[in-house]
């Protein structure tokens, strides 16, 4: 029985001072009368009945367990946390007194959970101290010190310090046997002076009793500790009615006059037990018992006082037999271990909320990263694509300029020659036969530069406007011999000779203007590059009957192609080097020859000849 009122003086110093001020005593029946006026559930009736309970806490524990109990239940349906907290805390007084430690660190746990979600440091302090109380009367001394020193550390940051003179006597009495009579009485003098400050009477009166218990078992001093001891019980009836408190100091007189009196001893204990139990405080009374027990059994063994108490102690062990099983079963230990488990699924919750967190921060920066990485395949796909356009406006522009280069070529000679005929008639130099030759010369030009705007009209719809071309049945003898004659003039005037060995049904797939341009070009460029008197041979073969193509020759006795220009024959690169006295733009011309042909779907080459002096131009084109 002895370990259950170890700390009995430190567990009334908390239940007593948590709250301790000036009241009024005896308000119990004012404070019933009030209750009864409130009609409807409110905060203000919950305060009410939290300090209705809070004046059976001394005695009538049932009264106490009725009004704590009421007022948790309307508070919890009100959501009125403080009353709730308040509520939880006078219950975890009535589990104590009970004897039933496990209900009771459960209220004072609650009432610790909700004063965290509040944000309350008062409440917080109150409770941590609390079950630093409780942990203490379960000989759990390092986690009733642990709770104590959170409870001192959220003290000093309060606005109000009037809680910090009672949490400094709990910890200086929990710590009484790690630290010396000098420090521990240093907590006093500092509990003193913040409760002088609020004029704080009751708790001057707890830190005489805390003062004498120090004195006693560190000081080993039992007359100084009687002095403080009757002290504090005169000064607190002063100003509380608290038998609680009272029994308190009793049993310390007790336990003082046990080292110099035994007689005083036993009626100091009896005292606190016949007050405890007038009270129906029976656990308090039990502590009173068995010190009388302890103190008659060596001086009266076999006496009628001795057997009494031992009668009230068997008889309350078997009413209360759960202190008889509290060695077997810790249930503050599984409350414990229940608290952490619940500490350490929060901390699961929290780590998946971390996790979770970074998980989606993750999938953000991945999405972040493909947004990124499709703006630059966008800006890069934009810059491509001006790029290409870029490049199709200037070779728009260059094939503007390819136009107008040929047309200036062709068209210049026919201009020329109507200004030279102008001049010749104007001179009255020519008799009517050669006015006659001229101006059937001048009907050739004009006629022949007619071809050659149809052909490039032609190339323009199907290059530079982008139109499909329609293939169509052609001679190909006729388109031959129709260049030669645009040619005509210049083979008479070289004194040429010009064969023409092409067979007369020999139709081509293609397009009428384009294959005319395509030939007199091949064949003014081979009447050009021939010196005078040479030779030019045109020719024909049908291809395997697989393919169903013709081939087409052009050869001349020329001077041939010389190698710097031929590579680039059919390429822009050459069409500044192509050059005559006589010729301007040809380069050009072989280019849009080419581009023609392959819009027809055949092919354009050249050739030098290997038998001898001049170039030979060859061109595919299917045919029917």
């Amino acid at each position: 029985m002895a370990r259950y009122f170890l700390i009995l003086p430190v567990f009334f110093f908390l239940f007593n001072t948590a709250f301790a001020q000036k009241t009024e005593k005896n308000g119990i029946a004012s404070l019933k009368s009030k209750v009864s006026q409130i009609r409807q559930d409110n905060p203000q009736k919950v305060d009410l009945l939290n300090e209705l309970s809070k004046k059976y806490r001394d005695a009538h524990a049932d009264s106490l367990y009725r009004y704590a109990d009421m007022a948790k239940q309307m508070a919890t349906k009100l959501g009125y946390q403080k009353g709730e907290v308040a509520a939880l805390h006078s219950l975890g007084f009535y589990y104590r007194v009970k004897a039933n430690d496990f209900m009771a660190f459960k209220q004072l746990n609650d009432a610790l959970e909700i004063s965290k979600t509040m944000k309350d440091t008062t409440l917080q302090c109150v409770s941590l101290a609390e079950i630093a109380v409780l942990s203490a009367t379960r000989n759990l001394l390092p986690q009733a010190r642990n709770y104590v020193n959170q409870a001192l550390e959220l003290s000093r940051y309060m606005e109000k310090d009037s809680l910090q003179s009672s949490i400094l006597l709990n910890y200086g009495f929990l710590h009484r046997d790690l630290y010396g009579f000098d420090k521990l009485m240093s907590y006093a003098d500092t509990a003193e002076r913040v409760a002088k400050k609020y004029d704080n009477n009751p708790i001057l009166a707890q830190i005489d009793n805390y003062r004498g218990q120090i004195y006693l078992q560190k000081a080993n001093n039992p007359q100084k500790a009687i002095q403080l001891f009757r002290s504090s019980l005169a000064s607190y009836k002063n100003y509380d009615d608290s038998p609680a408190f009272d029994v308190q100091n009793y049993y310390g007189l007790g336990d003082a006059f046990s080292k110099i009196d035994h007689d005083s001893a036993v009626a100091y204990y009896e005292k606190g037990v016949e007050l405890s139990l007038e009270n129906k405080m029976e656990l308090i009374s039990m502590y009173g018992r068995s010190r009388i027990f302890d103190i008659l059994r060596e001086k009266e063994p076999n006496s009628e006082r001795v057997n009494a108490q031992s009668d009230a102690i068997l008889r309350f062990q078997r009413e209360h037999p759960i202190v008889d099983t509290l060695d077997r079963i810790n249930y503050l230990e599984i409350l414990l271990k229940e608290n952490n488990l619940r500490l350490e699924e929060e901390k699961h919750k929290v780590r998946q909320v971390v996790f979770w967190a970074i998980a989606l921060l993750a999938l953000l920066s991945v999405c972040i990263a493909i947004y990124i990485w499709n703006l630059y395949r966008i800006k890069r796909t934009l810059s491509e694509q001006l790029i290409k356009v870029n490049k199709q406006l200037e070779d728009k522009r260059q094939f503007n300029e390819k136009v107008i280069a040929i047309m200036a070529h062709d068209l210049r000679q026919p201009f020329a020659s109507i200004l030279l005929a102008q001049e010749l008639v104007k001179s009255n130099d020519l008799d009517l036969e050669e006015c006659k030759s001229l101006f059937e010369q001048m009907h050739i030009i004009s006629e022949q530069s007619i071809q050659t705007l149809d052909g490039l009209l032609q190339w323009t719809k199907y290059n530079g406007l982008g139109m499909s071309l329609i293939s169509k049945k052609i001679n190909l003898k006729d388109s031959i011999e129709k260049a030669v004659l645009f040619n005509k003039y210049e083979i008479d005037n070289q004194d040429l000779s010009l064969v023409i060995d092409v067979e007369d049904d020999i139709d081509v797939y293609g397009q009428l203007e384009m294959l005319l341009f395509l030939n007199r070009n091949i064949i003014s460029n081979a009447v050009k590059y021939t010196d005078k008197g040479g030779e030019i041979n045109i020719s024909s073969r049908l291809l395997d009957s697989a393919s169903n193509k013709v081939e087409v020759i052009v050869r001349d006795s020329g001077r041939g192609i010389d190698e710097e220009v031929f590579n680039g024959l059919f390429y822009e690169s050459n069409t500044t080097n192509f050059s005559s006295n006589t010729v301007k733009g040809a380069g050009i011309a072989m280019i849009i020859c080419q581009d023609m042909i392959k819009k027809m779907n055949g092919i354009l080459w050249a050739e030098n000849n290997d038998d001898g002096p001049g170039a030979s131009f060859y061109y595919q084109l299917r045919c029917s």
